[in-house]
């Protein structure tokens, strides 16, 4: 399967914000008024399909909420997060469990304070599958632009 089939399969656009191709699959038909960070009324969940292909990266961002990703099918994608410690850490979600990849994991959650990106895995260059499809649940609808904050790294 390639990339292209897989973003008609899924009817897939690309993502206004952060790169890669989405479609929201699910969005909680009940909402509240969680306060700050979050701006407004939430859905209390929602869930997209998210494909990242070589040549699309995921933008840094920071979400005030939990995000859960959940591999499906493609090569492995490396995630750089930014925790408000300092401290960096890259998870990488794929097939490859006794690599120490993870399918979906607590620690692949951002939160408050997080930044998180992804771009696909250098090593599956020359995958047969040049490209990378999962799925994220946020426990709290993001409802970008209100809660989003872009992220300027500079590399020297």
């Amino acid at each position: 399967m390639t990339a292209e089939r897989l973003i008609q399969l899924l009817k897939l656009t690309p993502h206004p914000k952060e790169g890669g191709f989405f479609r929201e699959t699910y969005r909680s038909s009940t909402t509240f008024e969680p306060g700050a960070p979050f701006a407004g009324t939430r859905s209390h969940g929602t869930a997209i399909y998210y494909l990242l292909t070589w040549d699309t990266y995921s933008e840094m961002h920071c979400l005030p909420g939990d995000e859960l990703f959940h591999f499906y099918l493609g090569d492995p994608v490396e995630m750089l997060m930014l925790h408000p410690t300092g401290k960096g850490e890259i998870v990488v979600l794929g097939q490859d469990l006794t690599a120490g990849m993870k399918l979906s994991s607590t620690s692949c959650l951002a939160g408050p304070g997080k930044a998180r990106g992804s771009q696909r895995a250098v090593r599956g260059q020359s995958s047969e599958r040049p490209w990378h499809q999962d799925s994220t649940t946020l426990t709290t609808s993001s409802d970008p632009p209100k809660c989003s904050t872009r992220i300027q790294l500079t590399v020297p």
